[in-house]
């Protein structure tokens, strides 16, 4: 399996900066029905403007996962034992209905 490049780019950030809107829309959903709302990280992939969130490779496996209900995991936490789940993906995972990415991760695309 060959390294799958993953570095910020002008296109990552453009994909990114969705992610970011999706959850803006679902911040504003948990904070009208009172819930509390997970908080992103500082690093978070799912936050516009973060390095995740500027590669292409990342926001589109993160995206696939919320799609997919595949866990992501959090980036500025990935070196513990046990990651935690990322607040960004709990923010958009789990909504009504499930749905398919057509993508592959990019892991298998190498």
């Amino acid at each position: 399996m060959a390294l799958v490049r993953n570095k910020p780019s002008p296109d990552g950030y453009a994909l990114g900066e969705q992610l970011d809107r999706f959850c803006a829309q679902e911040i504003k959903r948990y904070k009208q029905s009172g819930l509390a709302v997970p908080r992103r990280c500082n690093s978070c992939a799912f936050r516009k403007g973060t390095a995740p969130n500027g590669c292409v490779p990342t926001v589109m496996d993160a995206l696939k996962c919320a799609l997919e209900g595949v866990p992501f995991f959090c980036h500025e936490h990935r070196r513990v034992e046990e990651p935690p789940l990322c607040a960004g993906w709990m923010l958009l995972a789990g909504r009504e209905g499930e749905a398919s990415a057509p993508w592959p991760f990019a892991i298998e695309e190498a």
